[in-house]
């Protein structure tokens, strides 16, 4: 079975790989610094309030996927411009960023013998993610606590 493969000098990575891996950072941000306590004890308060903060994340959610799946064709583009004869579709990240950026990564390695960095780094940030969110609910649980049992 043929396997396609690139010369040593043919770029693995493109600027739309590293967008696509750093556009969640900025949803990090504003997570870091969104009122947990605030939101949750609202929520649970049975008033109806809009949370403008929140309402800001989930559209900055949403441009960040619009924007990586645009990212995830261009990366995919650029790849075909580079003479990868065979790309992971661009598609996928429709479906998840995390799905394209491993199936990219795998393929990209297949026919270079590199390549995998962006599932690193992508995996690094994940657990970043992990750890805010974790934080970010610790420090809003007392509050909750409090208000969910009327104290």
């Amino acid at each position: 079975m043929h396997r396609p493969v690139v010369g040593p000098a043919t770029p693995v990575y493109s600027a739309s790989i590293w967008m696509i891996i750093g556009l969640p950072l900025l949803s990090l941000f504003a997570v870091a610094s969104f009122d947990m306590t605030e939101y949750l004890i609202g929520a649970t308060s049975g008033l109806a309030v809009v949370n403008l903060d929140y309402v800001f994340l989930q559209g900055l959610g949403f441009a960040i996927y619009v924007a990586s799946v645009i990212f995830a064709f261009l990366d995919w583009r650029r790849l075909l411009a580079d003479a990868f004869e065979r790309r992971f579709r661009w598609a996928w990240a429709i479906l998840s960023v995390v799905v394209y950026v491993i199936g990219r990564s795998v393929v990209v390695n297949r026919q270079a013998g590199r390549g995998l960095w962006p599932i690193g780094a992508l995996a690094a940030l994940i657990v970043l993610e992990i750890v805010v969110l974790g934080v970010k609910f610790e420090e809003a649980m007392p509050a909750l606590m409090l208000a969910v049992s009327g104290s």
